[in-house]
C-alpha cells in the first residue's frame, strides 16, 4: 500500500481559547433592604450598654465630649435610658446599624449619642452632642 492509498491522518484541533461569552446579569427583582425598626435597635443599644466591656468609644466621640462638656457617665446614661431619635441607617459593614439615642438626664439639656451596633455583640460610639443646638 502506498502513501496515497492510506487514509488521511486526522489533524488535531488547534488549542484556541473558548469563545468569550458575555453574561448580562439578570435584572434585580425589586430588592428591598430590610432595616430594623428604630425601637428594636434602641432596645439592643440599651441591652449592650448595660455592660461597659461591650462599648468602644471613637476618638471623635471623646473629642466632642470634651468640647461640649458632656461626661462619659452622661453618655452611658443616654445609651442605657434613652430613646431612638431619627432613622436607623445601615453601617459600613454587614450587620451594623447606626442610630442616635437621645435622653434628658436629670432634667438637663437633651443629649444625643450616635452609636453603631456591631452585629448584636457590641457598640461603637461615634459622637456625642447636645440636641438643642441649632
Amino acid at each position: 500500500m502506498s502513501e496515497e492509498d492510506q487514509p488521511p491522518i486526522p489533524l488535531k484541533p488547534a488549542l484556541a481559547p473558548a469563545p468569550r461569552v458575555s453574561r448580562i446579569p439578570a435584572p434585580q427583582a425589586n430588592v428591598v433592604s430590610l432595616v430594623p425598626r428604630a425601637e428594636t435597635v434602641g432596645e439592643l443599644v440599651r441591652k449592650l450598654a448595660a455592660d461597659t466591656t461591650k462599648i468602644k468609644w471613637s476618638a471623635h466621640a471623646f473629642e466632642r465630649m470634651s468640647e461640649r462638656g458632656i461626661t462619659d457617665k452622661t453618655a452611658l446614661e443616654v445609651m442605657r435610658k434613652g430613646s431612638p431619635k431619627g432613622k436607623v441607617e445601615a453601617g459600613r459593614e454587614r450587620g451594623e446599624w447606626k442610630i442616635k439615642m437621645a435622653y434628658r438626664p436629670n432634667g438637663r439639656r437633651e443629649v444625643g449619642v450616635v452609636v453603631i451596633t456591631v452585629r448584636t455583640e457590641r457598640l461603637l460610639v461615634k459622637t456625642v452632642e447636645w440636641e438643642d443646638v441649632t
